[in-house]
């Protein structure tokens, strides 16, 4: 739970933090919001003597969040293109990659923008607060929450499974079971643990994965960064290029965390009233430090991450059981009480019965953005009741899509009506990527939409009253002896609710 947070001060993950392999060549002052600004950057790069000759030989990746990707890959596509004089032949030594870091970050921001009633109930639930959580909480305290989601949901599953059919197409129970079987997973493993430990093939898989729920999302920009560097991959795959070899053996070398981390040790020492010298000043110092400061650690004053104890993490995943125990029995309750309510033109949103709020198609799996919505207790394909007791072996996927498995493998070729919502996805947004890269155009309109998406709110926002919360919590020994009777009694009326019908 500390991953994002970038202060070197902080005992846990102090290795991951350090800077011993990190360069700093430069800090100057850049608005960095059009193409030329990014040219004068790299420009930077190239003047170095050492790395000058190095350019004539090789390429240097450039790992950086969507701007960073846009203006350089515009560039290069515009000096492939001849279309702008000024633009160097150097250029075209640099090759832009998505960071996987900006993509974590991106989608969990997203996540809890889109889901944002979920998680306001569950944190006033679990820190047992009525004041409402906040639009734009910091990258940290939204990887709290959504872990805190997806460590009860690992323990309260297979009961939750067992009690709720396993053809249940219930459109309350399809909304939870793919924000916390899916979203929520893949926004906290894609760089966390998936990039982080090399494993190459899971990392693509992964990066695919968020790109379908950017997708869904709408989430402009970042549902074209992840295509473009999908292309690379596989193009470099096609062609036996060397760069795939270098990626795959090395793939956590491939990392924006260190500009991050030094972005966050600039910020600590400096004050936003400080003039650009001193700024590229104290840059320099503390790049020169980074591997000097051992002795100086002695006398630091360390702190402690609030979730490094782990009686708090027993304390808060126990709570938050309880209250996905009481989530899904009053979803059970309600079953097949939610509702489709269709709105001007092709507009729809969904009416979730027990926990009395509206969704749009963002926030349901990813069936509900095709042109076939998921029927309830019906195949998709035949729109026969999917178990009518005549012994078709049916299947519900994580789409929402259900179907009888003959209609599927043998009528649909084991292809779901979501294929087509992908590939139409990929040609929009690769079209739409394609025309940007290859047009000069300096409105301002144009500019925002070409940076809007990477809007990481601060590192150092504190959800209201949370420390508090947690020292009264490490005062009451009886806080867990509490909770894990809650979670008893919880548990025990999750098994022995009924549907309600009316």
């Amino acid at each position: 739970m500390t991953l994002h947070k970038f202060d070197d001060r902080i005992q846990e993950r102090r290795e991951e933090r350090k800077m011993k392999d990190t360069i700093l060549l430069d800090f100057f002052k850049l608005s960095l919001k059009e193409m030329d600004q990014y040219i004068d950057a790299l420009q930077h790069v190239c003047n170095v003597p050492l790395l000058t000759n190095y350019l004539n030989n090789y390429v240097i990746p450039v790992v950086a969040d969507w701007p960073g990707q846009v203006f350089t890959r515009q560039a290069i596509t515009l000096r492939l293109l001849n279309r702008k004089d000024n633009i160097p032949n150097s250029i075209l030594s640099f090759i832009p990659i998505i960071g996987v870091l900006h993509i974590q970050l991106n989608l969990l921001e997203s996540i809890i923008k889109i889901y944002w009633d979920f998680f306001n109930m569950e944190y006033q639930y679990v820190f047992s607060t009525s004041k409402a959580l906040s639009k734009t909480p910091s990258p940290y305290r939204t990887f709290v929450l959504l872990e805190l989601a997806r460590s009860a949901w690992k323990k309260i599953k297979p009961i939750v499974m067992g009690k709720f059919d396993k053809h249940c197409k219930d459109i309350e129970f399809l909304f939870l079971f793919e924000l916390l079987d899916n979203t929520v997973p893949v926004g906290l493993d894609i760089y966390s643990t998936l990039f982080r430990s090399g494993d190459w093939e899971s990392c693509i898989e992964g990066v695919f994965r968020a790109w379908s729920i950017f997708l869904q999302f709408e989430r402009r920009n970042y549902n074209k960064a992840p295509l473009a560097f999908l292309s690379d991959i596989f193009y470099w795959g096609q062609t036996n290029h060397p760069i795939l070899n270098i990626l795959k053996e090395h793939l956590v070398k491939f990392t924006d965390y260190p500009v991050e981390n030094m972005h966050s040790r600039i910020r600590r020492q400096t004050s936003p009233i400080d003039t650009p010298q001193h700024l590229s000043k104290t840059a320099k110092i503390v790049d020169a430090r980074k591997t000097i400061n051992s002795f100086e650690d002695i006398f630091a004053i360390q702190k402690k991450s609030t979730y490094a104890d782990k009686d708090h993490l027993a304390l808060l995943t126990k709570k938050a059981q309880v209250f996905l125990l009481e989530i899904f029995g009053n979803a059970y309750q309600r079953l097949g009480q939610s509702s489709i309510v269709k709105g001007p033109g092709e507009n729809i949103s969904f009416k979730l019965a027990s926990l009395n709020i509206t969704v749009d198609k963002k926030q349901m799996p990813l069936g509900f953005s095709s042109k076939h919505l998921p029927l309830y207790n019906k195949c998709d394909h035949c729109y026969e009741i999917l178990c009518n007791g005549t012994g078709k072996s049916s299947m519900v996927i994580a789409c929402g899509h259900g179907y009888h498995e003959s209609c599927f493998t043998i009528s649909l070729n084991g292809k779901c009506y979501c294929e087509n919502f992908l590939k139409l996805g990929i040609q929009i947004n690769v079209s739409s990527l394609v025309s940007r890269l290859s047009k000069l155009n300096k409105s301002k309109s144009n500019l925002k939409n070409m940076i809007e998406a990477d809007e990481d709110s601060p590192q150092d926002q504190q959800i209201v009253n949370e420390v508090d919360i947690l020292e009264v919590l490490r005062k009451d020994k009886q806080a867990l002896p509490r909770v894990e009777q809650a979670y008893s009694i919880a548990l025990e009326r999750f098994l022995n609710i009924n549907t309600t019908i009316i």
